[in-house]
């Protein structure tokens, strides 16, 4: 009885009509330049339900709160063409980045698609090292890092927020190299083990302020 009922199933399968519903994507990965002082980067994934039913996209998930997934509508007819927008916002970022955007819908055939956006974003401004490290119980001396910079930006630090008793000493003067610039730290104290991220400013030729850390410890 149940090798009948299975053969009847399989048979009414195959005699009968072949719904599918799936969205072809134009691309799922996409490579975007950045340029320095670009706030965000946006990229459009296109794509077109090439089957015989509708689709809903169900969930949209990012994995970074940095990068935000839009889309007009959620339900997509057969033939019917749409569009996701990735918004990702650079902030203090540099370097090479990936972000995922993990689509899913309704399709059993196609229910899960990962999105990648890609991008390097230039350095405003570079720093040699991007640490500097005393051991607890030294003479705190004064140490130096190199900051690189395009010629037509500004450097600068910022008023210091946090505990004032942890905050370093320091003196920020150009070098004789055009856009080169030397700052040296000395930290208040080595009695106890603590750690700064010392901001310095560049602030760009259209006004835009960008920030970059240099990495003050005590070990």
């Amino acid at each position: 009885m149940i090798r009948r009922t299975t053969f009847f199933l399989i048979s009414l399968l195959l005699s009968g009509p072949f719904c599918h519903a799936a969205l072809e994507w134009e691309s799922t990965r996409l490579d975007l330049p950045a340029k320095v002082g670009e706030e965000e980067i946006i990229g459009v994934f296109k794509f077109k339900n090439t089957g015989d039913n509708a689709i809903e996209i169900l969930t949209t998930r990012s994995s970074c709160g940095c990068t935000i997934p839009e889309m007009a509508k959620q339900v997509y007819a057969p033939g019917e063409s749409g569009e996701l927008k990735a918004v990702f916002t650079i902030g203090n970022r540099t370097g090479p980045q990936r972000k995922t955007i993990t689509v899913t819908t309704n399709s059993p055939e196609q229910r899960v698609t990962r999105l990648v956006l890609s991008t390097d974003i230039p350095e405003v401004a570079n720093i040699r090292p991007k640490m500097l490290l005393w051991r607890k119980g030294s003479e705190p001396e004064w140490k130096e890092a190199i900051i690189r910079t395009d010629v037509e930006n500004q450097i600068s630090v910022p008023e210091f927020e946090g505990d004032k008793k942890k905050l370093p000493a320091y003196e920020l003067k150009p070098t004789e190299t055009a856009g080169e610039y030397k700052l040296l730290i000395k930290p208040d104290t080595t009695t106890e083990r603590h750690q700064v991220q010392f901001p310095v400013i560049v602030e760009l030729p259209d006004g835009t302020n960008k920030e970059v850390r240099l990495f003050v410890l005590v070990r």
